[in-house]
């Protein structure tokens, strides 16, 4: 590898796919239906089954969207891990070094190294 493209090579962020905006509008959009439902559920204008459904909505796509991001940073986890496969220790140890210790992206590399490591070290 050159050093141009260790000096490409920054962080996880890089490989994260962020939400789509229609994303956002459908959180923000059932969410403040389903808000404005549960308040006049509270109210006692509508019925409290009305407020119960609005809170299960509320919690269901709050689930989702967590589950959805868990699986986006797993992935660009993975994409990362895979990027660095390719490099040598003496890469690693470079792109190391300008890694901050509590860092996701500091911990990968740290794994591959020792990986790398005790590969050469048992042939």
């Amino acid at each position: 590898m050159n050093g141009y493209t260790l000096m490409k090579l920054n962080k996880i962020n890089d490989f994260r796919v962020q939400p789509a905006w229609y994303e956002y509008v459908f959180l923000y959009s059932v969410t403040a239906v389903s808000s404005i439902i549960l308040g006049v559920s509270l109210l006692n204008k509508i019925s409290g089954l009305y407020g119960w459904l609005a809170l299960i909505l509320i919690i269901s796509v709050s689930y989702i969207y967590s589950v959805i991001k868990r699986t986006r940073d797993n992935r660009a986890k993975q994409y990362y891990l895979d990027t660095i496969q390719d490099y040598s220790v003496p890469e690693l140890q470079q792109i190391l070094r300008r890694q901050q210790k509590n860092k996701s992206e500091y911990m990968i590399i740290t794994r591959r190294i020792n990986y790398l490591q005790h590969t050469i070290n048992n042939h």
